[in-house]
């Protein structure tokens, strides 16, 4: 699922009530939606992952477009939305 947020100002929270609202598209092509990026436009994009138990805890997020001024991955956790990576051209 996606969404593209043309003020690049919602915050995790607000993207993910919008995902409980059905306000998420389904990626039909995974190229198509990137496309736009490149606008000033947050580009939001929900994953969802079943971890078996005893699966590893450490995951690797690869990204194909280098250029990207800032990528941050949130996990849901019990407590709310953990920002737990950062990378990106404007990212030091």
């Amino acid at each position: 699922m996606f969404l593209v947020d043309a003020s690049a100002a919602l915050t995790v929270t607000e993207v993910a009530a919008l995902a409980q609202s059905g306000g998420m598209k389904p990626v039909a092509n995974p190229r198509i939606p990137m496309l736009r990026i490149d606008r000033g436009e947050a580009f939001w994009l929900q994953v969802e992952a079943d971890i078996a138990p005893g699966a590893p805890r450490e995951w690797m997020v690869e990204l194909e477009k280098a250029v990207l001024s800032r990528v941050q991955l949130f996990t849901k956790t019990p407590a709310g939305w953990d920002a737990s990576a950062q990378v990106g051209a404007q990212v030091p």
